[in-house]
């Protein structure tokens, strides 16, 4: 009898397209590297932000991708309103993936990957990179 993978959903506000393509910054690149790694023996699902240009579902290194919510620029502040829909849209695409794992891997996130993992009764993972604040990054 084969073991069945482990199902890891990760919610995050941005993500490459691939490893060349569509990087906004650091926490996304080590999103990308890092889940491309865990994907060779985890079944990796990502739900994240759509921007202009980039397919709203496609697979990447064995990782299933999903961009939600409305088509945004990438934006560090400001455009509250198209990223709390993001939010939204991330919640209603995660309740509806069966996963083992649910992470939040940016701040809008958390809250919809907590909410989805209590749903589905399964362990919710946060993490914490850092935080902009008063015109500046902010590790903690």
């Amino acid at each position: 009898m084969s073991k069945q993978r482990l199902r890891l959903t990760v919610i995050t506000e941005y993500f490459p397209v691939s490893a060349t393509e569509g990087i906004t910054g650091g926490v996304e690149l080590r999103a990308f590297e890092v889940l491309r790694r865990i994907a060779r023996k985890v079944q990796v699902t990502v739900i994240c932000s759509h921007q202009p240009g980039q397919p709203r579902t496609h697979v990447v290194h064995n990782m299933q991708i999903h961009r939600v919510g409305p088509t945004i620029q990438y934006s560090n502040s400001g455009r509250i309103i198209n990223r709390l829909l993001f939010a939204v849209a991330a919640f209603l695409q995660a309740r509806q993936i069966p996963a083992d794992i649910l992470e939040g891997y940016s701040f809008l996130s958390y809250l919809p990957a907590w909410i989805a993992a209590r749903m589905q009764h399964i362990p919710a993972i946060a993490t914490y990179h850092e935080s902009w604040t008063n015109g500046g990054w902010v590790a903690h």
